[in-house]
């Protein structure tokens, strides 16, 4: 059965659509999919094109290019890193909440720290939860909270809560 020329528009808006995202991955991203070089050269030159007409043009010849290439590990990979900036966001604000409260007085983020990495340096965290719990009292400014800040982000990153968290040795990795 063939295909209307509905469909056959949609898939090409779609291919379009996956050319335009592509526009704004770093060029060794690009570089390194395998895409032929007449479609990387149109990406490059697509991000110079600021004119609204032009960009337009320039975007339907990336999604006729697009026509030769295998869209499915493109979607991956974007899947992949939209998942990924996703998670950052979550791990900022998660370490923002917790720095936050800890900073005021409260203890629970640091039970919570203490139950969910084992493994880290809980003598360092104290440390930095005091000081900068001190300097929030004397009035002193918000670089106090920076180091302990710092310290939540690194334990609840992907890769440190798996193996490398803060205070952790090489002999404590999971194997």
């Amino acid at each position: 059965m063939e295909k209307s020329r509905t469909q056959i528009k949609r898939e090409m808006e779609a291919l379009q659509a996956l050319g335009e995202e592509l526009i704004y991955l770093p060029l060794e991203t690009l570089s390194g999919m395998g895409l032929p070089s007449d479609l990387l050269e149109a990406l490059r030159f697509a991000r110079g094109v600021s004119k609204r007409g032009a960009r337009k043009r320039q975007l339907q010849f990336i999604g006729r290019l697009m026509r030769a290439v295998d869209p499915a590990p493109i979607r991956r990979l974007l899947n992949e890193r939209h998942r990924g900036s996703s998670l950052n966001a979550q791990v900022f604000k998660t370490a923002e909440a917790w720095r936050d409260l800890l900073v005021s007085g409260s203890d629970a983020p640091l039970l919570e720290v203490r139950a969910r990495f084992p493994q880290a340096d809980h003598h360092h965290l104290d440390r930095l939860v005091q000081n900068a719990r001190k300097a929030g009292a004397t009035g002193g400014s918000a670089k106090a909270g920076r180091p302990l800040f710092r310290f939540l982000i690194a334990l609840l990153s992907p890769p440190a809560a798996a193996a490398d968290a803060p205070g952790q040795t090489a002999e404590d990795a999971p194997d």
